[in-house]
Protein backbone atom coordinates (compact mmCIF):
# COMPACT_ATOMS: atom_id res chain seq x y z
CA UNK A 1 0.00 0.00 0.00
CA UNK A 2 2.83 2.37 0.75
CA UNK A 3 4.52 1.66 -2.62
CA UNK A 4 1.09 2.94 -4.16
CA UNK A 5 0.86 6.19 -2.26
CA UNK A 6 4.12 6.93 -3.61
CA UNK A 7 3.49 6.27 -6.89
CA UNK A 8 1.04 8.35 -6.66
CA UNK A 9 2.75 10.89 -4.91
CA UNK A 10 5.55 10.95 -7.93
CA UNK A 11 2.85 10.69 -10.39
CA UNK A 12 0.68 13.65 -9.73
CA UNK A 13 2.87 16.31 -10.41
CA UNK A 14 3.90 14.52 -13.43
CA UNK A 15 0.76 14.35 -14.87
CA UNK A 16 -0.49 18.03 -13.81
CA UNK A 17 3.06 19.30 -15.73
CA UNK A 18 1.62 17.45 -18.75
CA UNK A 19 -1.57 18.55 -18.47
CA UNK A 20 -0.35 22.28 -17.90
CA UNK A 21 2.94 22.21 -19.71
CA UNK A 22 1.87 24.14 -23.02
CA UNK A 23 0.70 26.82 -20.29
CA UNK A 24 4.16 26.83 -18.77
CA UNK A 25 6.86 29.67 -19.38
CA UNK A 26 9.57 29.10 -21.01
CA UNK A 27 12.00 29.62 -18.04
CA UNK A 28 10.98 28.04 -14.50
CA UNK A 29 12.42 28.64 -10.77
CA UNK A 30 14.22 25.63 -9.79
CA UNK A 31 16.07 27.26 -6.58
CA UNK A 32 14.76 29.99 -4.17
CA UNK A 33 17.03 31.89 -2.27
CA UNK A 34 16.82 32.60 2.12
CA UNK A 35 14.30 35.57 0.79
CA UNK A 36 12.21 33.42 -1.28
CA UNK A 37 13.14 35.12 -4.45
CA UNK A 38 14.04 33.00 -7.18
CA UNK A 39 17.89 32.39 -8.15
CA UNK A 40 17.82 29.97 -10.13
CA UNK A 41 16.50 29.32 -13.62
CA UNK A 42 16.04 25.74 -15.97
CA UNK A 43 14.29 25.63 -19.00
CA UNK A 44 10.90 23.51 -19.09
CA UNK A 45 12.40 21.61 -21.73
CA UNK A 46 14.84 20.08 -19.33
CA UNK A 47 13.37 20.36 -16.01
CA UNK A 48 10.26 17.84 -17.07
CA UNK A 49 12.63 15.04 -18.33
CA UNK A 50 14.85 15.40 -15.68
CA UNK A 51 12.16 15.40 -13.10
CA UNK A 52 10.95 11.95 -14.54
CA UNK A 53 14.40 10.71 -14.58
CA UNK A 54 14.74 11.63 -10.36
CA UNK A 55 11.50 10.17 -9.96
CA UNK A 56 12.08 6.93 -11.60
CA UNK A 57 15.42 6.32 -9.82
CA UNK A 58 13.46 7.61 -6.10
CA UNK A 59 10.68 4.69 -7.19
CA UNK A 60 13.73 2.16 -7.93
CA UNK A 61 15.79 2.83 -4.58
CA UNK A 62 12.59 2.92 -2.95
CA UNK A 63 10.85 -0.31 -4.27
CA UNK A 64 13.74 -1.78 -3.31
CA UNK A 65 13.95 -5.80 -2.90
CA UNK A 66 10.98 -8.04 -1.71
CA UNK A 67 13.36 -10.32 -0.05
CA UNK A 68 13.96 -9.33 3.51
CA UNK A 69 17.00 -11.56 2.82
CA UNK A 70 18.13 -9.16 0.35
CA UNK A 71 17.51 -6.22 2.16
CA UNK A 72 19.50 -7.31 5.20
CA UNK A 73 22.49 -8.08 2.59
CA UNK A 74 22.33 -5.04 0.85
CA UNK A 75 22.40 -3.02 4.63
CA UNK A 76 25.66 -5.16 5.74
CA UNK A 77 27.40 -3.81 2.17
CA UNK A 78 26.36 -0.32 2.75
Amino acid sequence: MNRIIALVILLVPILMGIYAYQDLPDQLAIHFGPTGEPDGYQSKQTFFPAYVLLSAIVMGVAAGPEDRSQKRKLREVC
